[in-house]
């Protein structure tokens, strides 16, 4: 049994969905990555049912910060005047 034990952060296992999201497929990100297919998959599940439940998607997440950080940046030049 390869990686038994093995704990991997939310951003690692985010990052490998989103390898798959581009058209890779599951093996190759898997093999690139030295990780069972069965994790991705299992991932692809939790994150959905997470998504389902009202969740915010990381997708969701990096646009909120964009989107704060231009709001700052014009803060930033306002208070400069």
């Amino acid at each position: 049994m390869r990686n038994s034990g093995r704990e991997f952060t939310d951003e690692f296992k985010l990052g490998s969905l989103r390898e798959v999201e581009r058209g890779r497929s599951v093996h190759e990100v898997a093999v690139e990555l030295g990780i069972e297919e069965k994790s991705i998959y299992r991932w692809q599940k939790e994150f959905s049912a997470q998504k389902d439940s009202g969740m915010k998607t990381m997708k969701e997440l990096e646009a909120e910060i964009r989107q704060m950080r231009k709001h700052a940046v014009q803060a930033e030049m306002e208070a400069a005047i």
